[in-house]
């Protein structure tokens, strides 16, 4: 912690270990990778470990990372009965239902009415993925988070006073200790707060001391960040690492707005790599954050919705969510000239808008549901005229962002979503129950339709000329080289422009030199000496089709490559000058035997591929071959192939069950990782949210 926070470095879980990367560390997902845990957890046992956490990961430190308190989790024994990607797929769904159901039960116990609990669980679900990465732990307690307040409601007012008591105390506890040791009790954070909420509108009964007391708790939910919270929502900053080794920041966003004397490198890092991200992204943010505003202002005149003090802890964590993510990269973006997203801008963006016609449309609901017949008047008329107005000019804009070849794509994006947004308001405010279900089903319609649209991973919205833009740490890298430090880039006109097709998954392939190389390396030449950070970039390289199961969608293949950074001298067979992939043989050329750069001379096997296993990732491992054929098995999906593209050069394909990849000299360690699309998880949302509002149905007819 910088500044006057440096005294929280003795305390847990400040104190954990910040230096250079140890071991066999890799900064990844270890629950994408292709090794099957069954054997993982079999493979520990028998060596008398008992895996409770993947010690390859954050330096074996539980707590050290949100990745591991994943392992902890207990839906992770999926992994053990089902491959990867069908774990992404039903524990996306689960999720998405158990923050709908309990959503919708806790309005129900807060005299919500039935069709307005209804829709507000349903948006809330479809705000849940744009607020939270599905595939982050994150969301596993975000998604819980009406189940926490539904229990302390329960216990609040059914409970003895003993129990209460007891609640109130660990509230305090936990606020006055400000920290959680993982992001699994951020779900309890907020728990906490709605304790402290509800004992504080019975103590405070006016109406000025209650607003005074809520804001004192919105204060507290907004200090959230300086808490370690696993960098929610923050730029991940590899040139940080780089200088001060892995430092467990909390985030570094609220901390650049508070503290901007300590992150001036870091703002000069990003401020040089995101070329085309100007202020212009900030205003974005600025009006979603204004917008929110706008909607609190007219709700807290209003008096049968200051009773429902559900409604307004709810407003709070919305409002929370808006500020934190979007406000305050609005004013870095604005008045700071700095980026407000990551790499990820499509969904980031996206979230501006469904956070926003989150929070209007479940203020609308308590407003508009004072009785059946009650119709909206001019003002509400108004604002939702406003508010659909607004999205559309959220989505013409979005156009500077994402560089998008057809500004008519936008215009068509911006009316799809106004007419879904609509649907969903005829249905809160018609009585008709035929009209409402129509509505649900023409959403649904629409969702999956639009998805191509709404999912779009952001690498397609680039032209081959903006590659360097997607990738901040590395433009600053190539700006700032020198001759002892070179980082060697893959030639960004090797970007395919193949646009992105609806898919549940696509596979990665990271390729790095770890700090565990590192020792070997050394030992078979003293000169080679590799620099522990790295750097990631990507680049397509496949369209293929999938197993059975998915045979009806395109499958988009990704190669997530990771290039050495720092590489002091440079490798022999290495030019300073050429480009990551000069030295990698065509795909025609992949049915030759196992060759080196000579014509005449042929790698032994044994120096060629030596893949072992190291927990839950598979490696590889060369002796610095020049170039090589590598086979490695695919546990998760052995019948999966890979279709040639069109200009021959990918990297990777199939062979009869095997993956093969063509190696540049000096990359020693491979690892592969499935992990589904946003467009994948877009569909599986859809998904859910039909057996969600089925569900409802069937509960309210029963």
């Amino acid at each position: 912690m910088p500044g006057p926070f440096m005294w929280l470095n003795h305390w847990i879980p400040w104190r954990d270990p910040n230096n250079p990367n140890l071991g066999n560390f890799i900064v990844s997902d270890q629950m994408d990778q292709f090794y099957p845990m069954l054997n993982y957890i079999k493979q520990s046992i028998s060596n008398g470990d008992i895996p409770f956490w993947n010690s390859s990961m954050a330096f074996g430190t539980p707590f050290a990372s949100m990745f591991i308190v994943g392992h902890l989790f207990p839906l992770s024994a999926l992994a053990l009965l089902f491959p990867i990607a069908y774990v992404w797929g039903i524990l996306a769904i689960f999720k998405i239902i158990f923050m709908g159901f309990f959503t919708y039960k806790l309005l129900r116990l807060y005299s919500i009415k039935e069709n307005a609990s209804l829709y507000g669980s349903l948006i809330l679900s479809f705000s849940y993925y744009s607020t939270v990465w599905t595939g982050d732990f994150l969301s596993y307690s975000f998604s819980a988070i009406p189940f926490f307040l539904y229990s302390i409601t329960l216990f609040y007012r059914f409970g003895s006073t003993r129990i209460s008591k007891f609640l109130l105390y660990l509230s305090s506890i936990c606020l006055i200790l400000g920290a959680f040791p993982s992001v699994s009790f951020y779900g309890v954070f907020v728990g906490c707060l709605y304790i402290l909420f509800l004992f504080g509108t019975r103590l405070f009964s006016r109406d000025g001391l209650q607003l005074i007391f809520i804001g004192i708790l919105a204060a507290l939910t907004c200090c959230i960040p300086l808490f370690y919270t696993g960098e929610y929502l923050s730029l991940i900053d590899l040139s940080w690492r780089a200088k001060y080794g892995h430092v467990h920041l909390p985030n570094r966003d609220a901390l650049l707005l508070l503290f901007p004397e300590y992150f001036g490198e870091y703002a000069e890092m990003i401020r040089a790599g995101y070329g085309n991200f100007n202020e212009k992204t900030g205003y974005f943010g600025i009006f979603a954050f204004f917008l929110t505003c706008a909607s609190l202002f007219f709700l807290c005149f209003d008096a049968e919705y200051r009773k429902k003090k559900i409604v307004w802890f709810w407003t709070i964590v919305q409002f929370w969510s808006v500020s934190m993510v979007y406000g305050y990269f609005g004013v870095l973006g604005v008045f700071g000239k700095l980026p407000i997203f990551n790499s990820n801008s499509g969904t980031r963006l996206l979230s501006i808008v469904v956070i926003s016609s989150t929070i209007i449309a479940s203020n609308l609901l308590s407003w508009l549901q004072k009785s059946n017949k009650e119709k909206p008047d001019k003002l509400v008329k108004f604002l939702i005229s406003v508010f659909l107005f607004s999205i559309f000019i959220l989505f013409v804009l979005m156009h500077e962002v994402y560089n998008l070849r057809n500004p008519w794509h936008v215009f068509a994006q911006s009316c799809v979503l106004a007419v879904s947004i609509g649907l969903v308001i005829s249905t809160i405010l018609s009585n008709s129950i035929r009209i409402k279900n129509f509505s649900i089903l023409l959403i649904t319609v629409i969702s999956f339709l639009n998805l191509r649209y709404l999912g779009k991973d952001y690498n397609s919205y680039y032209k081959p000329e903006d590659f360097y833009r997607v990738t901040p740490s590395i433009q600053f890298l190539l700006e700032n080289q020198t001759d002892s430090s070179k980082l060697l880039t893959m030639d960004k006109n090797m970007l395919p422009q193949t646009p992105i097709f609806f898919g549940l998954s696509s596979i990665e392939a990271r390729w790095f030199v770890t700090q565990t190389q590192k020792e070997l390396l050394q030992e078979l030449d003293p000169s080679y000496r590799v620099n522990h950070n790295t750097q990631h970039f990507f680049r397509d390289i496949d369209l293929a089709k999938a197993d059975p199961i998915l045979d009806f969608l395109n499958v988009r293949y990704m190669m997530y490559e990771t290039a050495v950074a720092e590489i002091t001298p440079i490798p022999e067979g290495w030019s300073k000058t050429e480009s990551f992939l000069d030295e990698v043989s065509l795909i025609e050329n992949i049915d030759r035997p196992y060759t080196t750069s000579e014509p005449n001379e042929t790698c032994d096997d044994d120096k060629l591929y030596n893949y072992f296993y190291k927990n839950d990732v598979i490696r590889l491992t060369s002796n610095r071959c020049t170039e090589g054929k590598w086979k490695l098995p695919i546990w998760a999906y052995p019948g999966w192939k890979l279709a040639n593209t069109s200009n021959k050069q990918a990297l990777l394909r199939s062979n009869n069950g095997f993956l093969e990849l063509l190696l540049p000299k000096g990359l020693t360690d491979i690892e592969l990782n499935f992990r589904p699309s946003n467009l994948g998880i877009l569909f599986l949302l859809t998904i859910a949210s039909l057996l969600l509002s089925f569900a409802f149905i069937f509960i309210k007819k029963n």
